[in-house]
């Protein structure tokens, strides 16, 4: 018996890393060239990272709607590269292929908060116990509906990155790689963010950091609070997307302005982004 015969033999287990391993070790996987194998490993990593901060852990638990969902976040042809990897994968694991959705480059409404959603739920951030922890939550969450800025590069703020007028913060500088940018805030902002600094120990570092470890607070952290705080107000959806959404709906300018708002390099993704909202508005009646 060759060893390709025995490697068959391994059929998939409901364990996602095992199952991803097994099928590294399949012919399917094997029949690719060595740049696919490459291009496979990390598209099928970034999908596990993906799965495990929606709380995924099993082959069943693995849906089409969170397959779109880790899709989308990518424009083409990197998305239509995730769908062709995840095809494959999901084909040898037996469950089923991403081909039923729509098109990657196709042009959907987007998902945010209401008004009212983004006021429950900072109300509900509000009451976390103890005090601090709420003031910590209250900022991140006001920074990121703001800004519209990444949680990659919200959590990467240090004290030190604040702009101010007096004692009050007025800006905040992003670092995006090698680019850097000043985004303005409006009341409400410098309110929670003053706040913030009000019971921090200490004048530089972390702005935000773990409550436990003292250590600077994780996307994986803000994806699982986010989650805990949707749950709360009917929104289990809710995700750092989401919020990022609804700085975009809330957003008046034109895609150059939204270009530096959100240290983009392409304008041409400004562009759809407001179409998408102009879609969005469309399918609520508000033209």
């Amino acid at each position: 018996m060759g060893p390709e015969a025995i490697r068959e033999k391994h059929l998939p287990t409901p364990e996602l890393e095992e199952n991803i391993g097994l099928f590294y070790q399949s012919t399917d996987f094997e029949k690719l060239s060595a740049n696919s194998k490459i291009a496979y490993r990390g598209d099928l990593v970034q999908f596990l990272n993906f799965l495990k901060e929606n709380e995924i852990s099993s082959l069943p638990q693995i849906s089409q709607q969170k397959t779109a969902e880790f899709i989308n976040q990518f424009s083409s042809p990197t998305a239509l590269r995730k769908q062709a990897t995840l095809n494959k994968f999901l084909k040898w694991a037996n469950l089923f292929e991403t081909k039923g959705q729509k098109p990657v480059n196709e042009i959907r409404p987007l998902v945010y908060l209401t008004q009212d959603e983004q006021h429950q739920l900072l109300l509900i951030a509000s009451k976390h116990k103890p005090e601090n922890v709420s003031v910590r939550w209250i900022a991140l969450i006001e920074i990121l509906l703001a800004t519209g800025a990444k949680p990659s590069e919200t959590i990467a703020l240090n004290i030190e990155d604040i702009d101010k007028l007096g004692n009050t913060p007025i800006a905040l500088r992003f670092t995006n790689g090698k680019n850097q940018r000043a985004v303005f805030l409006e009341k409400k902002t410098q309110l929670a963010l003053k706040n913030l600094l009000g019971i921090l120990p200490d004048k530089k570092g972390p702005l935000f950091k773990n409550q436990k470890c003292n250590r600077r607070l994780t996307r994986q952290s803000i994806n699982l609070f986010l989650k805990k705080l949707g749950l709360e107000i009917g929104r289990g959806d809710l995700n750092p997307r989401i919020l990022r959404n609804t700085f975009i709906m809330n957003f008046a300018g034109n895609p150059e302005d939204l270009t530096m708002q959100l240290g983009i390099g392409s304008q041409s993704l400004c562009v759809k982004t407001l179409e998408r909202k102009k879609l969005t508005l469309k399918n609520l009646g508000k033209h």
